[in-house]
Protein backbone atom coordinates (compact mmCIF):
# COMPACT_ATOMS: atom_id res chain seq x y z
CA UNK A 1 0.00 0.00 0.00
CA UNK A 2 1.28 3.33 -0.55
CA UNK A 3 1.81 6.00 2.18
CA UNK A 4 1.20 9.73 1.64
CA UNK A 5 4.43 10.98 3.43
CA UNK A 6 5.63 14.90 3.16
CA UNK A 7 8.74 14.07 4.21
CA UNK A 8 9.89 12.00 0.89
CA UNK A 9 11.28 14.06 -1.32
CA UNK A 10 10.10 14.40 -5.01
CA UNK A 11 6.94 13.12 -6.26
CA UNK A 12 5.88 9.58 -6.35
CA UNK A 13 2.31 8.83 -8.17
CA UNK A 14 0.48 6.06 -7.35
CA UNK A 15 -2.00 4.10 -9.26
CA UNK A 16 -5.74 4.13 -7.46
CA UNK A 17 -7.07 0.68 -7.20
CA UNK A 18 -10.74 1.58 -7.33
CA UNK A 19 -10.48 3.73 -10.37
CA UNK A 20 -8.59 2.26 -13.33
CA UNK A 21 -6.95 4.88 -15.36
CA UNK A 22 -6.00 7.21 -12.43
CA UNK A 23 -3.13 8.15 -10.31
CA UNK A 24 -2.58 9.70 -7.29
CA UNK A 25 0.53 11.49 -6.13
CA UNK A 26 2.12 12.40 -3.22
CA UNK A 27 1.67 16.48 -3.83
CA UNK A 28 -1.58 15.44 -3.89
CA UNK A 29 -2.07 15.74 -7.40
CA UNK A 30 -4.52 13.63 -9.66
CA UNK A 31 -4.19 12.57 -13.12
CA UNK A 32 -6.00 10.34 -15.72
CA UNK A 33 -4.77 8.17 -18.33
CA UNK A 34 -8.21 8.02 -19.73
CA UNK A 35 -9.06 9.59 -22.75
CA UNK A 36 -11.77 12.35 -22.48
CA UNK A 37 -15.04 11.70 -22.84
CA UNK A 38 -17.10 8.57 -23.26
CA UNK A 39 -14.30 5.74 -24.48
CA UNK A 40 -14.21 3.43 -21.83
CA UNK A 41 -11.71 1.34 -20.91
CA UNK A 42 -8.87 3.57 -23.58
CA UNK A 43 -6.28 5.01 -21.99
CA UNK A 44 -3.23 7.28 -23.46
CA UNK A 45 -0.03 7.67 -23.19
CA UNK A 46 -0.05 11.86 -21.87
CA UNK A 47 -1.78 11.99 -18.63
CA UNK A 48 -4.52 14.64 -18.01
CA UNK A 49 -4.11 16.61 -14.81
CA UNK A 50 -7.64 16.75 -13.43
CA UNK A 51 -8.58 20.15 -10.95
CA UNK A 52 -9.19 19.48 -7.56
CA UNK A 53 -11.33 21.90 -5.52
CA UNK A 54 -12.94 22.27 -2.18
CA UNK A 55 -16.58 20.77 -2.46
CA UNK A 56 -19.75 23.16 -0.08
CA UNK A 57 -19.08 20.58 2.41
CA UNK A 58 -15.37 21.69 3.04
CA UNK A 59 -13.66 18.39 1.67
CA UNK A 60 -11.24 18.09 -1.23
CA UNK A 61 -12.49 16.19 -4.18
CA UNK A 62 -12.32 15.56 -8.23
CA UNK A 63 -14.39 14.13 -11.15
CA UNK A 64 -13.65 10.72 -12.22
CA UNK A 65 -15.44 8.47 -14.85
CA UNK A 66 -16.25 4.97 -13.64
CA UNK A 67 -17.64 2.59 -16.18
CA UNK A 68 -18.86 5.50 -17.92
CA UNK A 69 -20.33 7.46 -15.25
CA UNK A 70 -19.27 10.64 -13.47
CA UNK A 71 -18.58 10.14 -9.99
CA UNK A 72 -17.25 12.80 -6.98
CA UNK A 73 -14.13 11.11 -5.63
CA UNK A 74 -13.09 12.62 -2.56
CA UNK A 75 -9.62 13.06 -1.88
CA UNK A 76 -9.12 11.71 1.40
CA UNK A 77 -10.75 8.52 0.04
CA UNK A 78 -8.40 7.55 -1.99
CA UNK A 79 -5.33 8.38 0.79
CA UNK A 80 -7.37 5.78 2.83
CA UNK A 81 -7.70 3.32 -0.17
CA UNK A 82 -3.86 3.87 -0.83
CA UNK A 83 -2.84 3.41 2.86
CA UNK A 84 -4.98 1.04 4.33
CA UNK A 85 -6.64 -1.17 1.10
CA UNK A 86 -10.24 -1.49 0.59
CA UNK A 87 -12.75 0.70 3.32
CA UNK A 88 -16.01 -1.89 3.64
CA UNK A 89 -17.92 -3.66 6.60
CA UNK A 90 -18.58 -2.21 9.98
CA UNK A 91 -14.90 0.18 10.31
CA UNK A 92 -16.38 1.94 6.60
CA UNK A 93 -16.13 5.53 7.73
CA UNK A 94 -12.86 7.30 7.02
CA UNK A 95 -12.10 9.87 9.14
CA UNK A 96 -10.43 13.40 9.90
CA UNK A 97 -8.31 12.66 13.06
CA UNK A 98 -7.81 16.47 13.70
CA UNK A 99 -11.36 17.19 12.18
CA UNK A 100 -9.22 19.28 9.68
CA UNK A 101 -11.11 18.87 6.23
CA UNK A 102 -8.37 19.95 4.18
CA UNK A 103 -5.75 17.22 6.20
CA UNK A 104 -5.26 14.60 4.27
CA UNK A 105 -1.92 12.90 5.14
CA UNK A 106 -1.91 9.44 6.19
CA UNK A 107 -0.91 10.47 9.46
CA UNK A 108 -4.33 12.36 9.66
CA UNK A 109 -6.62 9.49 7.95
CA UNK A 110 -8.28 6.50 9.55
CA UNK A 111 -10.57 3.85 9.19
CA UNK A 112 -13.49 3.78 11.70
CA UNK A 113 -17.19 3.49 12.99
CA UNK A 114 -19.41 6.86 12.71
CA UNK A 115 -19.04 6.42 16.56
CA UNK A 116 -15.27 6.53 16.45
CA UNK A 117 -15.83 9.93 13.91
CA UNK A 118 -18.61 11.44 17.28
CA UNK A 119 -15.85 10.59 19.50
CA UNK A 120 -13.01 12.86 17.10
CA UNK A 121 -15.62 15.40 17.14
CA UNK A 122 -15.89 15.62 20.89
CA UNK A 123 -12.11 15.30 21.42
CA UNK A 124 -11.54 18.17 19.05
CA UNK A 125 -14.34 20.36 20.74
CA UNK A 126 -15.77 20.60 16.72
CA UNK A 127 -19.25 18.73 17.71
CA UNK A 128 -21.75 21.07 18.41
CA UNK A 129 -23.36 20.31 21.33
CA UNK A 130 -25.03 22.61 24.33
CA UNK A 131 -24.86 26.19 23.90
CA UNK A 132 -22.82 25.63 20.63
CA UNK A 133 -25.31 24.30 18.54
CA UNK A 134 -27.39 27.17 16.72
CA UNK A 135 -30.76 25.90 17.33
CA UNK A 136 -30.13 25.71 21.24
CA UNK A 137 -32.79 27.39 23.59
CA UNK A 138 -30.72 27.32 26.98
CA UNK A 139 -27.41 27.95 28.10
CA UNK A 140 -25.37 25.41 30.48
CA UNK A 141 -26.30 27.52 33.22
CA UNK A 142 -29.69 27.70 32.53
CA UNK A 143 -29.25 24.18 32.56
CA UNK A 144 -27.50 24.30 36.01
CA UNK A 145 -30.33 26.61 36.95
CA UNK A 146 -33.17 24.32 36.29
CA UNK A 147 -31.40 21.24 37.98
CA UNK A 148 -30.98 23.29 40.99
CA UNK A 149 -34.47 24.20 40.96
CA UNK A 150 -35.60 20.92 39.93
CA UNK A 151 -33.73 19.13 43.42
CA UNK A 152 -35.07 21.91 45.59
CA UNK A 153 -38.42 21.10 44.70
CA UNK A 154 -39.85 23.52 41.85
CA UNK A 155 -42.40 21.60 39.69
CA UNK A 156 -41.69 20.63 35.97
CA UNK A 157 -45.14 23.13 35.13
CA UNK A 158 -42.86 26.50 36.88
CA UNK A 159 -40.16 25.75 34.97
CA UNK A 160 -41.44 24.86 31.87
CA UNK A 161 -43.13 28.62 32.08
CA UNK A 162 -40.12 30.48 33.04
CA UNK A 163 -38.09 29.00 30.44
CA UNK A 164 -40.67 28.24 27.39
CA UNK A 165 -39.75 24.54 26.92
CA UNK A 166 -41.79 21.60 26.45
CA UNK A 167 -42.47 19.66 29.44
CA UNK A 168 -40.75 16.55 27.79
CA UNK A 169 -37.32 18.78 27.67
CA UNK A 170 -37.14 19.76 31.22
CA UNK A 171 -37.80 15.89 32.07
CA UNK A 172 -34.57 14.95 29.86
CA UNK A 173 -32.64 17.61 31.57
CA UNK A 174 -33.72 16.31 35.22
CA UNK A 175 -32.80 12.55 33.99
CA UNK A 176 -30.06 14.22 32.30
CA UNK A 177 -30.35 12.62 28.97
CA UNK A 178 -30.11 15.47 27.26
CA UNK A 179 -27.24 18.21 28.45
CA UNK A 180 -25.24 15.17 29.34
CA UNK A 181 -22.09 17.50 29.51
CA UNK A 182 -23.27 19.76 31.85
CA UNK A 183 -22.73 18.87 35.83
Amino acid sequence: MAIVDPTTPGELWYPIPSLPGYEFSSEFRVRSFRYKGEAPRRLTAKPRFLAIYKAKIGYLMFHARVEGKAKLVYLHHVVAELAYGAVSGVRNHIRHLDDNKLNNYTSNIAQGTAGDNREDARRNRTMLIGSRHPLAILTEDDVRDIRRKLASGVRNKEIVKEYGLASSSVTYIRKRKTWKHVV
